[in-house]
């Protein structure tokens, strides 16, 4: 298996920051050895990323799909049901597919790391 998107995300704006999906957004990680089916309906804000200038221009809505499929890992009722550090990691790795140069899905990484923890398992996925 390769790690990678199967689809493109189909969303509805809600607001200045939450998105809503459409359809269904399928990833197949290499990590988790499965394919994650995000379910249509699901509501999330994509990334998370600082609004620093130079941040903001380096890493800011470079992976929304990444960030769709992260938002989801870190909810109860998620299916697979994983850590959090399998959740990052997924991060990073479907940030890589995407495209994103190996700093980009290192530097998205390490913040998730370094801020997720208060968001991890606080809400459920509907």
């Amino acid at each position: 298996m390769m790690s990678r998107f199967l689809n493109n995300p189909i969303t509805t704006d809600l607001d200045n920051t939450l998105v809503q999906l459409e359809a269904d957004l399928a990833y197949e990680s290499d990590l988790l050895c499965c394919t994650v089916t995000v379910p249509k309906g699901f509501i999330c804000d994509l990334e998370s990323v600082p609004r620093i200038p130079l941040i903001y221009a380096y890493l800011g809505h470079t992976s929304k799909r990444a960030g769709i499929l992260h938002d989801y890992l870190y909810r109860i009722g998620a299916a697979p049901d994983v850590t959090r550090g399998e959740a990052d990691a997924v991060y990073r790795e479907a940030s890589e597919s995407q495209g994103n140069t190996w700093l980009q899905s290192y530097l998205k990484w390490l913040g998730v790391r370094i801020g997720g923890g208060p968001c991890f398992k606080k809400k459920a996925v509907l």
